[in-house]
């Protein structure tokens, strides 16, 4: 593989290594010449101490909570989050608590009642998004059924006000960021229109794409943004938003500019294997893309079992690498089920093993796709039915665990191998 002109490399690392995020109102610790980890869930029973012990790993908390002073005072640099959730309803705003169990026909009856007469005292009938039918409520699907939580105008900037008042006494001074969840385009809940005065108005067709629900999307972020830029403790706005392939360009450059962050859950594990060739590389690109745009990129990798095996280590990784410019942030962890929720701390030592800063973009060699960096270079093959054998330049190379790597490296169909040179191949 080529390397960069020295005189090119140098300005390049004098430039990008003094980066800074210029507007941002959320830390962003620079990910240019290190890989950082961030903790997605903090769990019920962790201490005060355990959370100040193990803080300096994450340089993102996504639900920081009641835990976000302890997480800053070992940490000053980590952007903590205020987990809301969804973006498009209250999880709070019932008359009553959730009955053992979940909802019941009987519960959404009655908060929805509450709702039109007695929410803050007058009620709200006019705040409530219904879906087409008129009559049900646009409530948040998750098939093969639907959050309780009572679905609001999000276009009706006094919801807006409601909604971020309403987290306000929550609001630690540590806390920096709104988490918000589910966050999407796409109007999966088949969401409608409201009732003004009494009298129908439809927002939306109703249909799952419906370019006026995109813009009231981005516009409600936007709204969010700008209170939460207005707040006693300034916030940024962090959503879970996975730019998939079939989002158009157009969508990802809306999202850009509305948010200060982005959550992907779907990372290098949550495809079909038979698109991975297709959605590899347009993943490498909006992930630098958001990065350049000054947005904080989350990458979310989840396995069937932690700790990781050797081989997905390399394959996460490597591919994360290709994309890790300055605001890019990874974990690895278990898909949550019912009897498994998350690892408590998820930092791996992989993450601690430098290969320095990039010396170059990502470029295609010997068909896999390779990147170089001062001291080592990522290869990844991302193909679902070729295997490649890879040629090593000269230096001297081993893998993340410290074994020498001499002469090739054998990458079959979605693998990747993460090499670390005892020599610096740029400056």
């Amino acid at each position: 593989m080529r390397r960069l002109n020295l005189t090119v490399a140098t300005l390049a690392f004098v430039v990008l290594s003094t980066h800074t995020f210029a507007g941002s109102l959320m830390p962003m610790d620079d990910s240019w010449d290190r890989t950082l980890g961030f903790l997605l869930y903090v769990e019920t029973h962790v201490t005060r101490s355990e959370a100040r012990a193990n803080s300096p790993n994450y340089a993102y908390v996504w639900n920081a909570e009641s835990w976000a002073d302890d997480f800053r005072s070992t940490n000053g640099a980590s952007n903590l989050g205020l987990y809301v959730f969804p973006f498009l309803d209250d999880q709070d705003g019932r008359p009553d608590s959730l009955p053992p169990g979940g909802d019941t026909p009987q519960s959404r009856a009655r908060t929805l009642q509450w709702w039109i007469q007695e929410a803050d005292g007058v009620g709200h009938p006019d705040w409530i998004l219904y879906q087409c039918d008129r009559v049900t409520p646009a409530y948040q699907s998750n098939p093969p059924g639907s959050y309780p939580n009572m679905p609001l105008d999000f276009t009706n900037p006094d919801v807006v006000d409601w909604k971020v008042q309403n987290f306000v006494d929550r609001t630690e001074s540590s806390v920096t960021a709104f988490s918000a969840d589910y966050f999407t385009p796409a109007n999966l809940n088949h969401a409608c229109g409201i009732y003004r005065d009494g009298v129908w108005v439809q927002l939306f067709s109703g249909e799952t794409f419906d370019p006026a629900y995109d813009a009231a999307v981005f516009n409600w972020a936007r709204e969010i943004r700008g209170r939460l830029a207005q707040q006693l403790y300034p916030k940024g706005l962090v959503v879970n938003c996975s730019p998939v392939p079939s989002y158009e360009d157009q969508t990802i450059a809306a999202l850009e500019a509305s948010v200060d962050g982005i959550l992907d859950e779907y990372g290098f594990t949550n495809y079909d294997q038979d698109t991975r060739d297709i959605w590899w590389p347009i993943k490498i690109r909006r992930m630098i893309e958001l990065q350049n745009a000054g947005l904080a990129y989350y990458n979310i990798n989840y396995i069937e079992r932690f700790p990781p095996t050797q081989e997905q280590v390399n394959w996460i990784l490597g591919s994360f690498l290709m994309a890790r410019e300055h605001s890019a942030y990874i974990v690895i962890m278990e898909q949550p089920t019912e009897n498994y929720l998350y690892p408590t701390w998820p930092h791996l030592p992989e993450y601690d093993v430098s290969v320095g800063h990039p010396c170059a973009e990502m470029t295609m060699s010997q068909g896999v796709y390779v990147r170089d960096f001062s001291y080592g270079m990522s290869v990844v093959n991302p193909s679902y039915f070729d295997s490649y054998v890879f040629e090593l330049p000269n230096g001297n190379f081993t893998d993340l665990y410290g074994t020498p790597v001499e002469t090739y490296v054998w990458l079959p169909p979605a693998t990747g191998q993460v090499l670390v040179s005892s020599e610096a191949r740029c400056f």
